[in-house]
C-alpha cells in the first residue's frame, strides 16, 4: 500500500500544467503595441511569462521587440500579431541572443 501511494503522488507530480497564460496586446501608439508580462518570479505556473514584448506594424511588415520567455510564448505573440494585421514579421530586435531562435521555432 504504502508503495502504491508513493506511486501515486510520483506520477501526479509529472504532469503537464494546464496551460492558461492569454497574451493581450495593448495599443500604446499609431501602429505600436505591447504586452505585459507578469511582476513575479518566472515559475511554470506562469510559464515564464514575466517580460514585456512589442511590436510596431509598418509598410514594410511587423517589428518585434522580444519575442518572450519560450516558444510557446512566441507562438501567442505572433497569434495576437495576427489578430491585428496580416502582414508578416519582417524583423525581431531581441534583448536576448535567443529571441530570434523563439521567433523562428514559433513560425514553424
Amino acid at each position: 500500500m504504502g508503495s502504491f501511494i508513493f506511486f501515486g503522488n510520483a506520477y501526479g507530480q509529472n504532469t503537464k500544467p494546464v496551460d492558461t497564460i492569454q497574451l493581450k496586446s495593448i495599443q500604446v501608439a499609431p501602429h505600436t503595441y505591447f504586452v505585459q508580462g507578469f511582476a513575479e518570479m518566472g515559475s511554470s505556473t506562469n510559464q515564464n511569462f514575466i517580460s514585456n514584448a512589442g511590436f510596431v506594424v509598418t509598410p514594410a511588415g511587423i517589428v518585434v521587440v522580444d519575442a518572450l520567455g519560450s516558444p510557446t510564448l512566441a507562438q501567442k505573440l505572433i497569434a495576437e500579431i495576427k489578430k491585428i494585421t496580416p502582414k508578416k514579421i519582417s524583423r525581431g530586435d531581441c534583448e536576448s541572443l535567443s529571441c530570434g531562435s523563439r521567433l523562428r521555432i514559433a513560425r514553424i
